[in-house]
């Protein structure tokens, strides 16, 4: 959940989260706010599965309203607490990231909320939430290569689910992790280091810098929900789109597409954070307010907090494709295009172009005239045609499939 798990990465929704703040319910006159009035607001992202799985939270903190910086919420207690009292205990395991101690999942007919203890002594709690009733699963998700509504081809990503058996309309919140392989353009298996001399000497390479691997989360608020549909399933979701040409789907790439059912409530909570995040004017004479969520202060209960505590039945499929699965490599002519080989000349700018990592070592020229690459000795080329981790890691994923 979060407010949105784009907030850690997408600084225009974090700016427009935060402005909300100061904006006042009945307002319709321009605000003419004060940075300073708002110094700090917490940001929860806390969804919790039926996945008996490690889930996960995060804190954060935005400082400032003209300040899109988010700063993590380290040194936190953590707990989600069911109505028997039991507790799960989450730890954390990277700044602002606190995961479970122990795997576990939420049951149906239960009740639960969350608990915070920041480092600076302050306690928040959420409202009570139950998981929603329904047997949704996803049943499909596959790409197709398509053309966008800007005339563009591409890769469409889809998804198609079903809600059997269950009355009512099925409200949808979708997230995905995509990961994708990164080979490098040029490859050898030497490099070129400057020694503690000075001098330029070529010895073995010791680190694989030809194939990696990158893996991001979603940005964007994905929803869908079954009220104007005839039947409760949905159909050919699009989850992402890419260009022919964008860099994550030039080799092979792989989606893990998470769904989640949630109640209506946490339905429209997200709806409205949507939509007014993409309005272009966020002081214009529709000015909504804060959002509010079901997390408060427990000393302050006029304190805002950004974010929802949601509860939801998880679904989830992984796909796998390469670009020759809908494209010939010639119907991306920009492949390639900013990787030439170049030979400088002067001893001093290989020097800086090898010790800053601008440029990494090709091969020599072996008595090879000048020509358009250049008159000097070493063949050089940019350093991220050369050496994926500059993009990503060299360690393969578990779950990769070539």
């Amino acid at each position: 959940m979060l407010v949105i798990k784009t907030l850690k990465e997408k600084k225009i929704k974090i700016l427009f989260t935060c402005i909300l703040v100061v904006v006042l319910h009945a307002c319709v006159e321009p605000y003419n706010f004060k940075s300073e009035t708002y110094e700090r607001l917490l940001v929860v992202e806390a969804t919790i599965t039926d996945e008996e799985k490690t889930q996960e939270i995060y804190l954060s903190n935005v400082y400032r309203i003209d300040n899109d910086t988010i700063i993590p919420e380290s040194n936190a207690r953590v707990l989600v607490v069911d109505d028997n009292q039991n507790e799960y205990e989450f730890r954390e395991t990277q700044p602002g990231k606190y995961t479970s101690i122990n795997e576990f999942n939420i049951s149906s007919g239960k009740k639960y909320h969350l608990e915070i203890l920041t480092s600076n002594g302050r306690n928040y709690i959420s409202e009570e939430e139950t998981l929603p009733e329904n047997n949704a699963v996803m049943e499909n998700l596959y790409a197709e290569r398509t053309t966008n509504d800007e005339g563009i081809e591409g890769i469409a990503i889809y998804n198609s689910s079903a809600n059997p058996g269950q009355d009512g309309v099925s409200y949808y919140k979708y997230s995905y992790k995509e990961t994708y392989k990164i080979v490098s353009p040029y490859t050898s298996n030497r490099n070129l280091i400057v020694t503690n001399s000075g001098a330029l000497q070529i010895v073995p390479k010791t680190k694989e810098e030809e194939i990696c691997y990158n893996t991001r989360r979603s940005k964007e608020i994905l929803l869908a929900d079954t009220g104007a549909l005839s039947e409760n399933e949905i159909s050919d979701y699009l989850v992402k789109f890419y260009k022919f040409d964008d860099f994550p789907i030039q080799n092979r790439y792989s989606i893990l597409v998470n769904q989640i059912s949630v109640s209506q409530e946490t339905y429209e909570y997200y709806e409205t954070l949507k939509e007014l995040s993409g309005s272009e004017s966020i002081f214009s004479q529709n000015q909504p307010g804060f959002i509010n969520g079901n997390i408060s202060s427990v000393e302050d209960s006029n304190e805002k907090v950004i974010g929802n505590f949601n509860l939801g039945k998880a679904s989830s499929k992984r796909i796998f494709f390469n670009f020759k699965d809908f494209f010939n490599f010639s119907d991306n002519p920009n492949a390639g295009r900013s990787c030439e080989v170049t030979r400088p000349e002067r001893f001093l700018d290989i020097v800086a172009f090898i010790s800053t990592n601008q440029m990494k070592f090709y091969g020599e020229a072996d008595g090879i005239p000048p020509n358009e690459e250049g008159a000097g000795p070493y063949r050089l080329v940019r350093t991220i045609c050369m050496d994926c981790t500059v993009l990503g890691t060299n360690v393969k994923p578990e779950f990769w499939v070539d």
